[in-house]
């Protein structure tokens, strides 16, 4: 897991994407410069629109299972 909770990760210019479903999340993510990963509910099914949040920088080492959000990361 990873720590999601530190504001300067998110990328100011996608905050935060409310465009789709989680594949167009994933191909966004994957065409803007720098996006690392993005966050989503967790509550929200794959074809549901749910807002994505970008994230530019992830801090690996927090272990947080947090009941409220997922977090998807390119490796």
């Amino acid at each position: 897991m990873y720590d999601i909770d530190n504001p300067s990760a998110v990328m100011p210019l996608y905050d935060p994407f409310s465009g789709g479903n989680l594949e167009a999340c994933e191909s966004t993510c994957l065409m803007v410069d720098g996006c690392l990963g993005f966050s989503r509910e967790k509550a929200a099914t794959d074809d549901a629109i749910a807002d994505c949040y970008f994230k530019q920088e992830l801090t690996i080492g927090h272990t947080d299972n947090d009941p409220t959000w997922q977090t998807y990361v390119w490796s």
